[in-house]
């Protein structure tokens, strides 16, 4: 086996999830075919998955959001219209009709460090997504990303944004918006 595993299609993934789940291989195999399936995943817009909250990050905390945290919707609304003037008319409307989905609307919140070019950050991603069509792990999603720079150890405050709107049903990249 080599060190990297590249699958094709949906029955190489399926395949592939029926190995790892037998869970007979040595954990260095298993993590390479993990990463595979990790990186299919992502491609296919399944789940939660995508690079943004994958690559250089580690993610120590996270929490699920319910009804009663429905006024984080309301921030997450009010930051984009504030600080992105200039988001696309589409971004905006898919924004909008996903923070209005009611109980198909699914939320998380993620604590991270994440490091840029040799800059260390940490913040938290406020991630909203729903199920898109009848197929469970399709989702739309919508990440506001919050980092603040660490320099010896200490959070500097708030340094930058970043909101990634991803309709499932757009293939491909997400609209993205930093500031």
């Amino acid at each position: 086996m080599t060190d990297k595993i590249t699958l094709n299609n949906e029955e190489d993934y399926l395949n592939l999830k029926a190995a790892i789940n037998a869970g007979k291989k040595p954990a260095n195999i298993l993590r390479i075919m993990l990463q595979a399936m990790e990186n299919y995943r992502q491609s296919k817009k399944y789940g939660w998955s995508r690079p943004w909250n994958k690559y250089d990050t580690v993610t120590f905390q996270s929490f699920v959001l319910n009804h009663s945290d429905a006024g984080l919707r309301k921030i997450a609304l009010e930051l984009i219209q504030c600080e992105f003037l200039t988001i696309p008319q589409a971004a905006q409307e898919f924004v909008d009709d996903l923070l209005s989905s009611g109980n198909q609307l699914m939320g998380y919140v993620f604590m991270f460090e994440y490091n840029d070019k040799g800059q260390l950050y940490e913040g938290a991603v406020l991630s909203y997504g729903r199920i898109c069509g009848t197929n469970r792990r399709f989702r739309d999603r919508l990440d506001i990303i919050v980092e603040s720079p660490v320099v010896k150890g200490i959070s500097k405050g708030l340094a930058r944004i970043r909101v990634y709107a991803d309709p499932y049903r757009d293939h491909e990249s997400a609209t993205v918006a930093i500031r």
